[in-house]
């Protein structure tokens, strides 16, 4: 009897050694992640863009380009053409955004604008909204990670996260993300449906004509 007790105790012991080491692996991979997002954000030269897929059938398309204290935010339908348009330049105090509407430019509600900071970005992979809620670890929303394994993807290596509503594909060499999966079908918070993101990010290649208004 005390030999089976014994054994029960090594299994016990063994689980829950295998699940700290996994959970361990999760918060350095995440963890990483949410940094580089954060350095990726700070860049003074940047560019990044989100297209965003829903049931694969509609999409639109952001671009956000930075240089230096100045930010572009463009938006587009699902032909690529530009619906929406925003510039600051926080230095000088500048603002300028518009929509565009049968290729007549209007110019849009002031109370809409997007760009708030420097760190201007959107489309982020909601996990990290969640777990690093106002930039604070919540460990509720990290225990909600099934799991995180490395693969390949595009033929790169990456790491794939997953949890019960998102999947979230980041590069191994810059951990930043490349697609991400949302599915809400049977999801108390949102309606049904599946959202893609596929992710664009570069850095020191945006140039004053890139930073053009019109």
């Amino acid at each position: 009897m005390k030999k089976f007790r014994k054994k029960i105790l090594v299994f016990v012991l063994i689980i829950l050694v295998g699940n700290l080491i996994s959970k361990t692996y999760c918060f350095v991979i995440v963890n990483r992640f949410y940094h580089e997002i954060n350095n990726f954000r700070e860049t003074e030269n940047r560019y990044y863009t989100v297209t965003i897929f829903e049931e694969k059938a509609n999409f639109v398309k952001h671009e956000i380009f930075r240089k230096n204290s100045e930010i572009k935010y463009l938006q587009f339908d699902g032909n690529l053409k530009k619906i929406y348009l925003e510039f600051t330049n926080f230095d000088k105090n500048e603002k300028c955004f518009w929509m565009v509407d049968e290729e007549e430019r209007k110019i849009w509600n002031q109370k809409e604008q997007y760009i708030m900071n420097r760190n201007f970005m959107v489309g982020i992979p909601r996990l990290m909204l969640k777990i690093y809620q106002n930039n604070k670890f919540n460990l509720k929303e990290f225990l909600n990670i099934y799991y995180v394994i490395p693969i390949k993807y595009e033929n790169k290596k990456c790491y794939k996260i997953v949890t019960k509503y998102e999947m979230i594909i980041i590069d191994k060499e810059t951990f930043l993300p490349k697609y991400s999966c949302k599915n809400w079908v049977n999801s108390e918070d949102d309606n049904a449906c599946k959202m893609e993101y596929f992710y664009e990010f570069e850095i020191n290649t945006v140039t004053e004509e890139d930073m053009q208004k019109l």
